[in-house]
């Protein structure tokens, strides 16, 4: 996508800058006031049905957004950091359909996915992306069905960090 080839084309001009840098790769973050998980949270609240771009396959891992904070303030004072490229997610690599459940069970609501295939919904995207009331962009479903997924291994050895499970990460939020 034009998003991810943008991200790529800032890094490689830091990298080339003789700048000193730290690069974060972070997947979906979540934390209170999360634009996407209070979002699917919400349409669950407020519909019997909740649409799902194609089968809910798609795996992402969601990391706590005060673990990323936590790390690039602690990278600003270390010297080990420059230089290093993280990646950043949760410790679970999880379905969407999976990540909706846990939704749903900690808002303690029913979630009935209506699963709608991804060629209907980038056709819509095109032609409604236009709109601020349309949620996604053909570019974001494309992203979506890709998945978000990593080898955080590094990020959590190297900033001390507990990774948090989606649920638990939620559950302290999520009301």
């Amino acid at each position: 996508t034009g998003y991810h080839r943008t991200k790529f084309q800032a890094e490689e001009h830091v990298k080339a800058s003789g700048l000193r840098y730290a690069i974060f790769r972070p997947s979906i973050m979540y934390g209170e006031g999360d634009a996407f998980v209070n979002m699917l949270a919400d349409m669950i609240r407020k519909r019997a049905r909740v649409p799902v771009i194609g089968n809910g396959r798609y795996k992402l891992q969601p990391v706590a957004v005060g673990h990323v904070a936590k790390a690039f303030v602690d990278c600003l004072s270390r010297e080990e950091c420059v230089g290093k490229t993280y990646e950043v997610g949760g410790p679970e690599a999880i379905e969407f359909n999976t990540l909706l459940q846990a939704i749903g069970e900690t808002i303690q609501r029913e979630v009935r996915p209506i699963h709608i295939p991804a060629f209907v919904m980038k056709l819509a995207a095109h032609v409604l992306q236009r709109f601020p009331s349309f949620p996604l962009s053909a570019d974001q479903i494309t992203m979506l069905l890709e998945g978000s997924t990593c080898d955080s291994t590094q990020f959590y050895h190297d900033f001390g960090l507990t990774p948090i499970p989606f649920a638990e990460g939620i559950s302290r939020y999520l009301r």
